[in-house]
């Protein structure tokens, strides 16, 4: 081996307080010097008897987790399921909106329309004889009359 090398080996590996608890080692232990690995077998047991009971609490654990991760994403989609019909009727009622709005820009515009033509100075004579029916005295009024033959 290589200075370096043996130099890496020998360096203790840090591990926080979290990764210490969860591989039950102490502080300044290294997990490979327990003995058994991260399953330690209780006092009293051989190391069957302690891998079995690590590995059926294992699989409690992963159960416990499937459980609440089940119930969880029950509990989403029964909540969906329960606004969707609220977000259908906010959809209908924002399409109701929005066509009334439109209706109301397009008559707003014809006011703001006839409101400046009624208010030109250039127009005025031609909107007050289109209110008025009345004609200029200069213009003769022409009337079409239909022969029988």
């Amino acid at each position: 081996m290589m200075p370096s090398e043996q130099h890496r080996q020998e360096k203790p590996l840090l591990l926080s307080r979290r990764q210490q608890r969860l591989l039950g080692t102490r502080r300044g232990e290294q997990p490979w010097e327990r003995g058994g690995g991260h399953n330690p077998a209780a006092p009293g047991e051989t190391g069957g008897q302690g891998m079995l009971r690590a590995e059926k609490a294992r699989a409690l654990e992963v159960t416990v987790r499937l459980t609440v991760n089940l119930v969880l994403a029950a509990a989403a989609t029964s909540g969906l399921m329960r606004l969707l019909p609220l977000y259908q009727s906010v959809q209908e009622k924002s399409g109701v909106i929005q066509t009334e709005v439109r209706r109301t820009e397009e008559r707003v515009n014809r006011w703001q329309r006839d409101f400046n033509r009624a208010f030109d100075p250039g127009q005025a004579k031609t909107v007050m004889q289109e209110e008025s029916h009345r004609v200029a005295p200069q213009r003769r009024p022409i009337v079409l009359i239909e022969e029988n033959k």
